[in-house]
């Protein structure tokens, strides 16, 4: 198709419709996108779970308020991971870049949601040893490290 200058005074090609044309990378943006959104759902999870832990399970009291958000947050965390687990169901296929099968990792992601209606219904429970809801925040960060290693993001500074 031959190019045709754009207002701006650039050459792109144009479709027949007199819209710019996309330029195709080397990798379909579809797995691009998906990697990025994949990425930003693990690493937004292990930060609000690292900061409702850091709360949660300090010696001392908690302030309601804060107990109310902290337990929102881990809430915001698992609808997050239920509207992932929605984008992994659309995507017919995984990105190379992720060395689990579609159903390992969709698996992988069903466990972390319900480990954290696990945890929200621990810190619920007023009987619930201080000591089992820091065993299952460390295994919960432990599930989104693994995520993240099965998805080669980059968390050499992790504290796990």
């Amino acid at each position: 198709m031959p190019e045709k200058p754009v207002e701006d005074g650039s050459k792109e090609p144009i479709n027949s419709a007199g819209y710019r044309q996309k330029q195709v990378s080397a990798q379909p943006p579809s797995d691009k996108l998906f990697l990025k959104k994949t990425h930003g759902y693990i690493r937004k999870a292990r930060a609000e779970a690292e900061t409702a832990q850091a709360s949660l399970t300090a010696s001392g009291y908690i302030r309601p308020i804060e107990y109310s958000n902290k337990f929102n947050s881990l809430d915001k965390t698992k609808k997050s991971f239920e509207e992932f687990r929605d984008l992994l169901d659309r995507t017919p296929h995984l990105p190379t870049e992720i060395i689990l099968s579609h159903e390992q990792f969709r698996l992988k992601v069903n466990r972390t949601i319900a480990q954290i209606e696990a945890l929200k219904s621990c810190i619920q429970d007023p009987a619930s040893p201080c000591q089992d809801i820091k065993e299952r925040f460390r295994i919960l960060l432990q599930t989104l490290v693994e995520l993240g290693m099965y998805c080669e993001i980059d968390d050499s500074n992790s504290p796990l």
